[in-house]
């Protein structure tokens, strides 16, 4: 789940009808609840939708990692920060590549009128339809650097 306990108030789908353009999703959300509370501000755990951590669960592996056709997956997460927000800290950016996957975050920190907005990007890609078993350990080398790092959060402070 992206962010637990929050609500979504909003949702559409553009060219949803479309087999020639990629499936696009728009949420709006009350995420409030998903804050975690920290002295002098809070801070919002963005993770990232993606299966890294169940399919490298084993520590070896006798057969293939069958992953099916080679997929995509992009994702903008955007976060309008409460008036007063400061010091804030978005996720740092990542960028794991292996031979199979690619897994990276981009975040920067925007004006949107009198407050600020958190834009995190990821974008997701298994390009192998198996790991062959020889190749699983440098897989899961890398799968578990992503997961290392999905759940960084945003973190401000208010004023």
């Amino acid at each position: 789940r992206l962010f637990p306990g929050s609500e979504v108030e909003g949702f559409s789908h553009p060219d949803s009808e479309s087999i020639w353009k990629p499936l696009a999703l728009s949420l709006t959300a009350d995420v409030s609840s998903a804050l975690h509370p920290r002295e002098g501000g809070a801070s919002l755990p963005v993770n990232l939708i993606a299966p890294f951590g169940q399919v490298a669960s084993l520590a070896t592996r006798r057969y293939p990692l069958r992953f099916g056709p080679p997929q995509q997956t992009e994702m903008e997460i955007v976060v309008t920060l409460p008036r007063g927000a400061r010091d804030i800290e978005p996720p740092p950016d990542f960028n794991v590549e292996q031979r199979c996957m690619l897994a990276t975050r981009e975040s920067e920190v925007v004006k949107a009128g009198a407050r600020r907005q958190v834009k995190v990007r990821y974008q997701t890609r298994l390009t192998c339809s198996e790991i062959p078993t020889g190749e699983y350990a440098d897989f899961r080398r890398a799968a578990f650097e992503v997961v290392k790092q999905q759940r960084d959060p945003i973190k401000y402070s208010l004023r």
